[in-house]
């Protein structure tokens, strides 16, 4: 049986997936439903397979549907910098491809909602089988899971709406009234959550009978996702030795071959996501154009321009002719609704710590081995190496370059470099104000958070709006 099935086979168990729905059915973060009888779950945790299954329910809950973690971070975010555009505007996407979001939008509605009942899940796993699962021989592999997940929701979170509530327990007294934390300390828990999964996890991934399968979180997702956490609090050392880590492994190496960096047998996966059983990724269905229609997001010219002549990440581009006019959408993931399984969901690959360790290095003036790790990236897509870079600033255009490049339209990495980079001119704060004032008629500063939704506002009155809406 394929490893897709029987990891989705866990969360079949009708009495466990009440008990995760008692977790994850709360309508706002100040109300996250009744507490989990603690019968339910002494018996729970304390119990190897029912443990098991409260985590994989987790993992297929993020992937049944379109989610934060299952396609909105790359197309909203992707529409919302100068990634992607749409053919023929959807009215509930409008607002992101003009970053003009109003505080009563559904769909950041939505989203808020679904990274805290992830979260509520994660705590309520690590609370149950700190309690009760001293015995369990998964002890470590699924509480370091859960610390894992935990981090992976709050790093898109803070990105989306800076400070936000901190909730680390399923106490819904506590979180009634819960304040927002400031996105340092966000930040913070975020490392701590890392540091905790690097010490429990193993180096090897659990899945099942196929040793390509990374469809876990192991020792180096962990470190791998640290890596990025520590290059966003500059911490510059820390995020270039946490990305060495990951590198030196021999367990993962760059594809030679372009075509297959996301199959599911990618040797540069760090950590994939199964689709749900019967499918392949959101991304695949959502980009690839069905029947003869247009895409449901085209690739803008500024993007398509970016790229350079000879570059053989081309191959990540489609191509399709509508009435005449030829559009291009992303094409890393080359099946759509209906193929034949083969690709998982990337989630952390191994080119990003490369790039990761080029920045870090740039930010502490090793210009020499900066550029190392950028030639790496240029020569796999068959693209001439730098000879080396004159200035922090001319290495960091490079970088730019490289970032943008490799990773178009995967999980928003775009619209958090813009927002987390200085600008170049004075007239500017950050590169998003450089880039997207040209672009977005409507842009503001304040378009550099999401709002926080209007709903949440009035079931906690602690909260406070982000500024500008």
């Amino acid at each position: 049986m394929p490893a897709q099935h029987k990891l989705n086979l866990f969360s079949l168990c009708l009495f466990l997936s009440l008990i995760i729905i008692a977790h994850t059915s709360c309508k706002k973060l100040v109300d996250p439903g009744t507490p989990t009888n603690r019968l339910s779950s002494a018996m729970i945790y304390s119990n190897d397979s029912l443990a098991l299954q409260a985590v994989n329910g987790i993992y297929t809950e993020i992937m049944q549907s379109s989610s934060p973690l299952n396609g909105y971070a790359t197309w909203l975010c992707g529409a919302y910098s100068d990634e992607l555009d749409q053919p023929v505007i959807d009215d509930k996407y409008e607002p992101f491809l003009t970053c003009s979001l109003e505080a009563d939008n559904p769909m950041v509605s939505e989203i808020w909602g679904i990274f805290y009942k992830y979260i509520y899940q994660t705590n309520a796993v690590i609370e149950g089988i700190n309690n009760w699962g001293s015995k369990l021989k998964q002890r470590n592999q699924l509480l370091g899971e859960a610390h894992f997940l935990r981090a992976l929701n709050y790093f898109y979170l803070v990105n989306l709406f800076g400070d936000v509530p901190l909730v680390t327990s399923t106490n819904y007294k506590d979180n009634t009234n819960i304040v927002r934390t400031a996105a340092e300390k966000i930040y913070d828990q975020m490392v701590s959550d890392l540091q905790k999964a690097q010490q429990l996890l193993s180096e090897i991934y659990l899945t099942n009978e196929n040793p390509f399968e990374r469809v876990r979180a192991n020792r180096f997702a962990a470190t791998a996702l640290l890596a990025r956490v520590y290059l966003y609090k500059k911490d510059w050392v820390a995020a270039e030795n946490a990305a060495t880590q990951v590198i030196q492994n021999s367990i993962y190496s760059l594809e030679t071959e372009l075509d297959q960096p996301f199959l599911s047998t990618s040797k540069e996966a760090i950590l994939q996501f199964l689709p749900a059983p019967g499918s392949n990724t959101s991304e695949g269905a959502t980009f690839i154009p069905q029947n003869g229609d247009l895409p449901a997001f085209s690739i803008r010219d500024s993007l398509l321009n970016a790229f350079e002549p000879g570059d053989k990440r081309w191959q990540w581009i489609g191509k399709t002719s509508y009435n005449g006019i030829i559009y291009y959408y992303p094409l890393k993931y080359k099946r759509s609704a209906g193929a034949s399984y083969s690709e998982n969901y990337m989630v952390l690959r191994l080119a990003e710590q490369f790039l990761i360790r080029a920045e870090s290095r740039i930010m502490q003036n090793d210009l020499a081995g900066a550029t190392v790790e950028i030639n790496t990236i240029r020569q796999r897509a068959g693209l001439a190496a730098k000879a080396g870079f004159n200035s922090q600033a001319a290495a960091m255009v490079a970088l730019e370059q490289e970032r943008r490049i490799e990773l178009f339209a995967e999980w928003g990495h775009r619209w958090f470099d813009l927002k987390r980079w200085p600008a170049h001119s004075p007239s500017h704060l950050t590169r998003a104000d450089e880039e997207l004032s040209q672009l977005k008629p409507a842009w503001r500063n304040k378009a550099l958070l999401w709002p926080i939704p209007t709903n949440e506002l009035g079931l906690n009155t602690a909260l406070i709006q982000n500024n500008g809406y």
